[in-house]
């Protein structure tokens, strides 16, 4: 870089008098440095970025998968109290029903 763009930079920074020379020197030692670290800053930005972007989405998909596989267990919990209270109707109604065969076989009897 030149020393004319250097000045015009430290000019258009609002640089004063007795800024202009410290600025300047900043600019040829640290510019490119600066700039370098700038661009990796930016890349590093951009990367941590895309990241966070791919971690949502997988988020969002488990949070999806998730609630389906809640539901699914909502309905087997359903399912089995359903089950359950058949089993119990139908245990009555075997007993129930042994009981009239007893009844029938004991009249049979005599």
């Amino acid at each position: 870089m030149t020393q004319e763009s250097s000045s015009t930079k430290v000019a258009a920074n609002g640089g004063g008098a007795g800024d202009t020379g410290v600025d300047a020197v900043r600019e040829v030692l640290l510019g490119d440095r600066l700039r370098m670290y700038e661009q990796r800053f930016e890349l590093l930005d951009k990367t941590v970025q895309s990241e966070r972007e791919a971690l949502r989405e997988s988020f969002e998909q488990r949070l999806g998968q998730l609630e389906v596989s809640t539901r699914l267990i909502e309905s087997i919990n359903q399912l089995e109290v359903s089950v359950e209270a058949e089993r119990q109707t139908r245990t009555g109604d075997l007993k129930g029903l042994a009981a009239r065969l007893d009844q029938s076989a004991a009249q049979f009897r005599k």
